[in-house]
């Protein structure tokens, strides 16, 4: 899909598009043949927080504004702090807003991209980060048990396995044949052989974990086309991409792409690029503007849009408390807080002045009918005796009311009751004067 799903801008120089990996979910359990996220209640409480990070250094700054996705998560490198009210983050260094993403959202980051994220594991984690199905994909542990001895390190063992990814006759497809449900992970590495991203993901953490070494699939999004008119990164839905964290000692969770080690053009220059042979890109979409990035004048004209689209949404998604102050300066010049106090006040006070006039207005003007005096008459003489009308009875509602309590006077009661109702609501034929003796 060609639709953007983010838009980011730096503050300094656009980092290479083969370090922008845009996280957004960490998936560490393998159930049914699908990764998944852990809910928040898998989690135990002492686990839920993010582990201190050191952040000495320079962060990488930028401003992402999300298109509405309608979940929580939230797009940031790795590892990302945000100054926006609301945006937290998981224990798996992921930001997210409590809040459902329902319009375009924008936040302010910094990251970075150096940190050692969790140096030491807990037993609840790495038992988390190693776990298996049992019975599933014998070929592939058998594998994984040969290469991991033969290197003799975790470090020397990612490697070991992204060089079998590398010298063995893999392929990168968006057209890749079905899988078994039945150890898939067994007829892609030793069958199949083609796949995309989420198939080197998917088998790679198998492979670590049946070795002993703590993985996780993170999907998110990869790379991104820079707009040289406003220098800001379009990620597109088709830039969507899955990869690997491993936990290795000393350096903690580190970022690993297997993909990377099958196509390298996919990573370096996007997915175009890696496509163009098989033609596959954009195959469904033939119609949009992005299939032909080759003709420049068109080019250039998509992205003169897309710079707009980028003001205008900083403009109104970011239109916040110092926005607002900023514009009433424009309006008034430089603002003291007195002035800006006094024209609040005025403001405030020429538009409430003539709705309290109007409210007294109509409160000063406001008779009751005769009907109705007689009709309280009527409500008062009842209280005399103990029934005490409340403020939101009909006259049916009372009079039925009244009829239960002081049945001795049901002739009197009922028909004045009637009258009242009949002469106020219904009877249009009468003039007022008839109507006002009748129920005298």
């Amino acid at each position: 899909s060609a639709e953007v799903a983010f838009r980011a801008q730096f503050d300094g120089d656009i980092p290479p598009q083969s370090q922008l990996y845009w996280r957004g979910l960490v998936m560490s359990k393998l159930e049914e043949g699908a990764w998944q996220s852990l809910s928040y209640y898998e989690v135990p409480a002492g686990e839920r927080r993010p582990r201190a990070v050191d952040t000495s250094g320079d962060p990488l700054s930028y401003s992402i504004i999300m298109a509405p996705t309608q979940q929580n998560w939230l797009y940031s490198l790795r590892y990302a702090q945000s100054s926006k009210p609301g945006v937290m983050s998981s224990s798996n260094y992921l930001l997210f807003s409590p809040a459902i993403i329902e319009d375009e959202y924008l936040y302010r980051v910094d990251t970075w991209p150096d940190a050692v994220l969790e140096p030491s594991l807990t037993d609840w984690r790495r038992k988390t980060e190693l776990q298996l199905p049992a019975g599933q994909n014998s070929e592939t542990a058998l594998l994984a048990s040969v290469l991991y001895q033969d290197s003799g390190s975790d470090e020397a063992y990612v490697d070991a396995v992204l060089s079998h990814f590398s010298n063995e006759p893999f392929g990168y497809t968006l057209q890749p044949p079905r899988l078994p449900e039945t150890d898939p992970v067994d007829a892609f590495l030793f069958q199949t052989r083609q796949g995309f991203c989420e198939h080197y993901a998917y088998a790679f953490v198998v492979m670590m974990r049946a070795a002993g070494v703590p993985a996780r699939v993170v999907a998110g999004y990869q790379g991104g086309e820079i707009n040289p008119v406003n220098k800001t990164v379009i990620v597109h839905q088709f830039d969507a991409h899955a990869w690997a964290e491993v936990w290795l000692p000393g350096k903690g969770w580190v970022r690993v792409d297997p993909t990377a080690a099958v196509s390298p053009d996919r990573i370096e220059w996007g997915l175009e690029r890696a496509m163009a042979a098989e033609g596959s890109f954009l195959s469904d979409s033939p119609l949009s503007p992005l299939r032909y990035r080759s003709i420049a004048w068109v080019n250039m004209l998509r992205l003169r849009y897309d710079a707009l689209t980028w003001r205008w949404q900083s403009w109104v998604v970011g239109f916040n408390t110092e926005s607002q102050f900023q514009l009433l300066q424009d309006v008034f010049g430089e603002l003291s807080a007195r002035k800006f106090a006094a024209v609040l006040l005025g403001t405030w006070g020429l538009f409430l002045l003539p709705v309290a006039i109007s409210l007294l207005r109509k409160r000063d003007t406001h008779q009751l009918s005769v009907l109705d005096k007689h009709y309280l008459l009527f409500c008062a003489r009842l209280a005399g005796v103990g029934v005490v009308r409340a403020p939101a009875e009909t006259p049916a509602q009372f009079s039925a009311r009244a009829l239960r309590t002081l049945p001795v006077l049901a002739a009197k009661i009922e028909p004045i009751a009637e009258s009242y109702e009949q002469l106020a609501y219904n009877d249009a034929a009468m003039s007022a004067e008839q109507r006002q003796q009748r129920l005298r």
